[in-house]
């Protein structure tokens, strides 16, 4: 009854509209993507992505006298992008087997790397789910399972 009740909530908090669809999921949000400078200030909401649209064209609010770096390329290789299955920032399309590679996937972190792809030139990524979809803590033998597990293995 009260898990009832919590879905049928909707209020503007601190992190904007807080509403939830028939399952529980959070619905109708908006993620700001904001830079904080070294100095620990902050400067400003750079980009905005909605749940039902991703990024928006014409939603960029670059600084005065932005430059992109397009020559960020430590190393000539395919980017590994390790991730857990999580809604709304990586998540299975629906239609997911219809698909191959990185088109299977959608979601906050998709089209961030999808941006980031675009904007640096030699930036190829493959997104990986971790096979045990956890973030990691040292099993009964003293090893990291989870996504540190496979960060530490490669």
């Amino acid at each position: 009854m009260m898990y009832d009740a919590l879905k049928k909530t909707r209020l503007d908090g601190i992190s904007g509209n807080v509403q939830f669809d028939d399952d529980g999921n959070r619905v109708n949000y908006t993620l700001k993507l904001t830079e904080v400078l070294q100095t620990g200030h902050n400067a400003g909401v750079k980009r905005l992505w909605r749940q039902k649209a991703g990024f928006q064209n014409g939603e960029d609010h670059p600084q005065k006298g932005e430059k992109i770096n397009k020559n960020i390329q430590p190393f000539n290789r395919t980017r590994i992008i390790t991730t857990i299955i999580n809604e709304p920032f990586v998540m299975f399309k629906k239609d997911a087997d219809q698909f191959t590679g990185n088109d299977r996937f959608e979601g906050f972190c998709v089209d961030l790397m999808k941006l980031l792809s675009e904007k640096i030139e030699n930036f190829p990524y493959i997104i990986k789910p971790v096979k045990d979809n956890q973030y990691g803590a040292v099993d009964q033998n003293g090893r990291w399972n989870g996504m540190v597990g496979e960060l530490i293995r490669g």
